[in-house]
């Protein structure tokens, strides 16, 4: 299960209607997070940020890219982990997800603590500006 379950979705940088930013976190594969193509798609980079219910000690992160179609499959990112929501500093992780329908995992170098995850996409693998998220979870430091 989804260890943000009781997290909510703060902002997501743009949605498409009905595959709005809660999809990324309601533990449900089939439902996903895509940003809009109608009137036109805005470009990269795209984000989503999250609000856990309280201060958490967090080691890494799950991204399941959508499962349908590669529509959105996000190819570079940076993870932030914020205190308060305001102040992200440097990208605790940065990266490249290699291709595929599989969950990625990723561990950070040193767990860090927060409240607040933003994740950003900052390329996909189709040379379009979609971006899309089946799941997102993090791995508390206490697994």
């Amino acid at each position: 299960p989804s260890l943000l379950t009781n997290a909510k979705v703060v902002m997501a940088d743009s949605e498409a209607r009905g595959y709005e930013g809660h999809n990324a976190i309601d533990d449900n594969p089939n439902t996903i997070w895509h940003t809009s193509w109608e009137p036109g798609p805005k470009p990269y980079p795209h984000e989503i940020q999250i609000e856990l219910p309280v201060q958490t000690q967090i080691k890494g992160f799950t991204y399941i890219p959508r499962q349908d179609m590669s529509n959105g499959w996000i190819c570079e990112y940076q993870i932030y982990v914020s205190a308060d929501g305001k102040d992200w500093g440097n990208p605790i992780a940065t990266g490249t997800f290699q291709k595929g329908r599989s969950e990625k995992k990723l561990l950070f170098k040193k767990a860090c603590k927060g409240r607040f995850v933003r994740f950003v996409a900052l390329s996909g693998f189709d040379n379009q500006a979609f971006a899309s998220i089946a799941e997102l979870n993090i791995i508390p430091a206490s697994e």
